[in-house]
């Protein structure tokens, strides 16, 4: 959860004027799905460093699988984001949603 925090540069939850929650880790996995996860970047103002923040944001997605058995180990999290282990395309994460 923490990746999601620092791509987003906020907190997971934000709950709008009218009440609605906005929960940054669906939204990712919401442009993922989409195949646009550079339209997330935009829109968190990120302007460096973009393929760093898709790579943090689909680690992050691997890291909050609902099934522990399917969360990578640390070791294999921390190679997947210093480039030296490829990112596959992470499963749904959030099956309850």
């Amino acid at each position: 959860m923490m990746l999601f925090e620092i791509v987003g540069r906020r907190k997971n939850t934000k709950v709008g004027s009218n009440g609605n929650m906005d929960w940054f880790p669906k939204h990712v996995w919401e442009e993922y799905e989409k195949g646009d996860l550079a339209a997330m970047t935009v829109a968190c103002k990120i302007a460096e460093d973009r393929e760093k923040a898709e790579r943090m944001s689909m680690v992050a997605l691997w890291c909050v699988q609902d099934s522990p058995d399917m969360r990578p180990p640390m070791s294999a999290v921390v190679k997947m984001l210093e480039g030296g282990v490829e990112v596959m395309p992470p499963p749904k994460p959030f099956h309850y949603l």
